[in-house]
């Protein structure tokens, strides 16, 4: 369960630095 718990943190912290570096990405460009 201990698991389970980890990896779906580890995904949602992934996908929040991916969205966060878009983000930056995006105000570079602009």
């Amino acid at each position: 369960m201990c698991r389970i718990i980890t990896l779906h943190q580890r995904v949602y912290t992934f996908q929040h630095l991916m969205r966060h570096q878009f983000h930056m990405y995006n105000l570079h460009m602009r």
